[in-house]
C-alpha cells in the first residue's frame, strides 16, 4: 500500500470520525504502517496490527525475531483465527475469498512473544494484502460503530470493581486464616510430642503461675541446693505459642523462665507462665503482642535462662521467630508514567488512554513504587495482581506483573497493551495489589506506617 493511499485513508477516517462523532480534533493514529514495521515487545505482551481488505487476494505475514519464539494469530471475517508460531522467521498465509469480503473487511494480526515473562523481544513485521478501497473501508467502520458493544456506565464499572474488590478481600482473609490454621497445627503437633512429659509434671507438681508479663515477678526466697542450670531445650527455635520443655538441674520447685528475644530488655525480656517440676519446666514461647498488640519483635538470636531464688542459670541460645502477618498494598506511592496521558485517579486507578487507531497497538510499562522500601522485616510476599480491566469495547490487556519476591523493595512493573480499534477512545485501566508479609504488630512503612497506639494493631488490609 502506497504512502499516498495511506494518507488518503487517514484523511477519510478522520473526516468520517469528525462528522459522525463530533471530534473537535483529528483522532490519534494514521494510516497503515510502512512495512516492514519494527516492534519491541515484552513477553507475553502482545503487539497488534489492523488492516483492511476489500477485495479477494493473498495475505502474507512475515515476522522476524532473533531467538524468542512468537505466536501469530490472524483474525477477520473467517470462522476460526489462523495461528502460527515459531522463532526466527515466522510466516502466515491466507487467501481472502469473495465470501470473506462480503462478511467483512477488517482484519487484525496479533504477535505474542512466548519467552519468559518480561523478556524483551524486538523484531519486524510485514503484512502484504490486497489494497483496500477507501469508500468500502469507510462504510465498514460506519457499520461497526452503528452497533458498538455494550459499554459499562461509570456506576456499573464502580459496581463491578467493588464486587471484584470484595472477592479479593475474601480471598485475602482466607489466606490469612490458612496461615493461622497452619500455626495452630504446628503448635498442636509440638504439644502432642511433649504431652507425656507435660502430663507427668502435672501429676507430680501443680503449676506455679500462668499468664504473661514483660518483667520478672518476685520469686520464692528459698535458696536452691545448687545453682540452677539448663541442660537442654526441647527446641532451639520457635514462634510465640510453641510449647518448650526445659530440662536441667538445681531448678528447685518454683521460679521464672525468661526469654530474651530482642535488644530492648524492657519489653523483650519476657516471662511466660510455666509448669515447674523437679528437673523439668514446661513453658511456651512468649508473644510480645499479648496483651498489647502494638508491641512486636523482629527475628532474634536470643537466649533462655531461669531465675530461681534470685539466682540466674546459664544462658542457652534460642532463636525467636515472630508470627508472620499478611497485608495487601493497594495504594501506590509513586508511578513513573510512560507518557502524559497516564495518571493515577484518587491514588488507586491507573489508566492509559489512546485515541482512535485502526492500524496499530500501543504498549508500555508502568514502574510503580520504584523508590519505596518496606521496613521492619516486611518483604514482598508474591507477584502483584490486577483487577478492574477496561470494558470489552477496549481491546486492552495487562501483564506480566513483576516484583521481587522476598525483597523489601516494593518496586513493581506492569506491562500493558491496547489494541487497534474503530472506536474513538481506547483505554486500559486497572487497580493493583501487592501482597506483603512480615512480623506481627510491626509497622511495614507503607500500609502500617507508624507503630499503632497501645492495644491496637496494624491493619491487615488497606481499602
Amino acid at each position: 500500500m502506497t504512502r499516498s493511499l495511506n494518507f488518503a485513508l487517514s484523511a477519510l477516517l478522520w473526516l468520517f470520525g469528525l462528522i459522525s462523532t463530533g471530534w473537535s480534533q483529528p483522532p490519534a493514529g494514521g494510516g497503515e504502517p510502512a512495512w516492514p514495521a519494527t516492534f519491541n515487545l515484552y513477553a507475553p505482551q502482545p503487539g497488534m496490527y489492523g488492516f483492511a481488505v476489500t477485495q479477494p487476494g493473498p495475505i502474507t505475514v512475515v515476522v522476524q525475531t532473533q531467538a524468542t519464539a512468537v505466536r501469530l494469530q490472524l483474525t477477520g471475517p473467517i470462522a476460526q483465527p489462523l495461528q502460527q508460531q515459531g522463532s526466527g522467521v515466522v510466516q502466515l498465509r491466507y487467501t481472502v475469498t469473495p465470501e470473506d469480503v462480503q462478511r467483512g473487511v477488517l482484519w487484525q494480526l496479533a504477535i505474542q512473544p512466548l519467552g519468559a515473562p518480561a523478556t524483551q523481544v524486538p523484531g519486524t513485521v510485514s503484512i502484504q494484502h490486497p489494497p483496500a478501497n477507501s469508500a468500502a473501508l469507510q462504510t465498514a467502520i460506519a457499520a461497526y460503530r452503528a452497533r458498538p458493544p455494550a459499554v459499562l456506565s461509570p456506576q456499573q464499572q464502580a459496581q463491578r470493581t467493588a464486587g471484584e474488590l470484595a472477592q479479593r478481600d475474601t480471598a485475602f482473609r482466607q489466606r490469612v486464616q490458612a496461615a493461622q490454621n497452619e500455626l495452630t497445627q504446628r503448635r498442636a503437633a509440638i504439644t502432642h510430642t511433649l504431652q507425656p512429659q507435660i502430663d507427668a509434671l502435672r501429676q507430680s507438681v501443680p503449676a506455679t503461675g500462668s499468664g504473661f508479663t514483660s518483667r520478672g515477678l518476685p520469686v520464692s526466697r528459698l535458696t536452691p541446693p545448687a545453682a540452677p542450670h539448663i541442660n537442654t531445650l526441647s527446641a532451639g527455635e520457635g514462634v510465640p505459642g510453641d510449647p518448650i520443655m526445659i530440662s536441667g538441674s538445681g531448678l528447685g520447685g518454683s521460679g521464672q523462665v525468661h526469654f530474651v528475644i530482642g535488644p530492648d530488655l524492657q519489653h523483650q525480656d519476657l516471662v511466660p507462665g510455666a509448669l515447674w517440676g523437679n528437673g523439668q519446666i514446661a513453658t511456651s514461647v512468649p508473644d510480645p503482642s499479648v496483651p498489647d498488640p502494638s508491641v512486636g519483635a523482629l527475628p532474634y538470636n536470643g537466649f533462655v535462662y531461669v531465675l530461681v531464688g534470685g539466682v540466674k542459670s546459664n544462658f542457652v541460645p534460642f532463636k525467636f521467630d515472630p508470627i508472620i502477618d499478611h497485608r495487601l498494598i493497594r495504594v501506590m506511592a509513586s508511578l513513573s508514567p510512560t507518557d502524559a496521558s497516564d495518571y493515577i485517579n484518587n491514588s488507586r486507578e491507573i489508566r492509559h488512554t489512546r485515541g482512535f487507531d485502526l492500524f496499530s497497538s500501543a504498549t508500555g510499562v508502568d514502574v510503580l513504587d520504584s523508590n519505596v522500601t518496606l521496613q521492619n522485616g516486611w518483604v514482598v510476599d508474591g507477584l502483584p495482581n490486577y483487577f478492574g480491566l477496561s470494558a470489552p469495547s477496549n481491546p486492552a490487556s495487562v501483564g506480566p506483573l513483576l516484583a521481587t519476591i522476598g525483597s523489601p523493595s516494593l518496586r513493581a512493573q506492569v506491562f500493558w497493551s491496547i489494541g487497534p480499534s474503530v472506536y474513538v477512545d481506547r483505554q486500559a485501566f486497572y487497580y493493583i495489589e501487592i501482597p506483603i508479609r512480615g512480623p506481627r504488630a510491626l509497622p511495614d512503612g507503607v500500609v502500617c506506617v507508624a507503630q499503632p497506639p497501645s492495644n491496637q494493631k496494624c491493619p491487615d488490609i488497606i481499602q
